[in-house]
């Protein structure tokens, strides 16, 4: 505590100084710190329910590309099929036509007449 006298003492410029230093400074260091604490928990913690929150949300991003892109191979899938068949019936339907044209061309020298090329 304080005595009687020091309260009557004048207060001077470098007592000023120095209490301010000894005292207040280190108090108002001391709120500051703690402020600063606790605003770091708190800012710790709503990042941390944000990364939770954009997690969760990519994730569920990922899974509808996922699916978006599965649909899409079996369309590929079903499309590549579809060229395979249509190529395997194209040569077949060449073959034939070849075999066609040999046979009305062999048929048409025998019976004498002449074809338009």
């Amino acid at each position: 505590m304080t005595s009687s006298k020091e309260l009557q003492e004048t207060v001077t410029k470098e007592y000023l100084g120095e209490y301010t230093e000894k005292v207040i400074l280190p108090g108002v260091e001391a709120i500051l710190k703690k402020s600063m604490q606790e605003f770091e928990a708190t800012l710790t913690d709503q990042l941390d329910v944000r990364e939770e929150k954009m997690r969760d949300k990519l994730s569920g991003m990922k899974n509808e590309i996922l699916t978006s892109n599965d649909a899409l191979a079996k369309k590929l899938d079903k499309i590549d099929q579809e060229v395979t068949f249509s190529l395997a019936n194209y040569d077949r339907l060449s073959k034939k036509i070849e075999w066609l044209e040999k046979t009305v061309a062999m048929l048409a020298n025998k019976a004498g007449v002449k074809l338009p090329a």
